[in-house]
């Protein structure tokens, strides 16, 4: 799948496959590097899912993108696993990126292109310009289109226990490739052995399936094995 975006210029991405899904997971579970240092590896993904990618931009804009790769691919949902602060309960929440990533509908006369680090949208008045020097208002003079991005740096979300407040920050590198796949890299290695030996099928094959094929038919999988101890048993 293939999908537009508009940033400070609009972007064309497309989804990843299973074998890229565990490319990432293989690569996190064997090497421990600090958030700057996953950089080339970023790059090295960018290049592979953005056309015209230009490994030039800024971070922000580099983890703006894996989210909108992330979505196009396993939807706008991930499970959060964690300890609440006040009761000490272990628990499981699910976050919408729409609480991360938003893309307005804006008047392009009103608002120019540029990210916002902030929980509500921009509001742009006199001051706004007022404050600007000549040469920022004749770049976003030249900038101006319909839609923009905002991002929150923080997501909010409750403990299910006693309501306390409790936020993670998705806004990195590492962050964002933990969430590329629902499955740890044992998981992953582990079901394509079984859909490669079990299921009939080739390495191959596998690999390039993306992973809501490769879910479906494991999901599949599951069901037939089912059914033949069913049969097996007389059920």
């Amino acid at each position: 799948m293939r999908r537009s975006i508009r940033l400070d210029k609009e972007y064309i991405v497309h989804s990843y496959l299973t074998e890229d899904e565990l490319a990432i997971k293989e690569f996190l579970a064997f090497n421990e590097v600090d958030d700057d240092d996953l950089e080339p590896f970023v790059d090295e993904l960018l290049q592979k899912f953005v056309e015209e990618y230009d490994p030039e931009m800024d971070k922000i804009k580099k983890i703006v993108l894996l989210w909108c790769i992330r979505i196009l691919t396993l939807g706008d949902e991930i499970e959060v696993n964690f300890k609440c602060k006040k009761c000490g309960n272990v628990q499981d929440t699910t976050i919408s990126l729409a609480n991360l990533l938003r893309f307005p509908e804006i008047d392009s006369d009103e608002v120019p292109t540029k990210f916002v680090d902030s929980s509500e949208p921009i509001e742009i008045s006199d001051e706004f310009y007022d404050e600007m020097d000549i040469d920022d208002f004749e770049f976003y003079a030249k900038n101006l289109y319909s839609y923009y991005i905002v991002y929150n740096t923080k997501i909010h979300f409750n403990c299910y226990y006693c309501n306390e407040d409790h936020f993670t920050n998705l806004m990195s590198f590492k962050k964002v490739l933990q969430f590329m796949s629902e499955d740890s890299y044992e998981t992953l290695t582990e079901w394509l052995h079984v859909l490669v030996y079990f299921g009939h099928l080739t390495r191959n094959d596998v690999l390039k399936m993306t992973p809501v094929q490769r879910m479906l038919e494991i999901k599949y999988f599951q069901e037939t094995k089912k059914k033949e101890l069913g049969d097996q048993n007389g059920n």
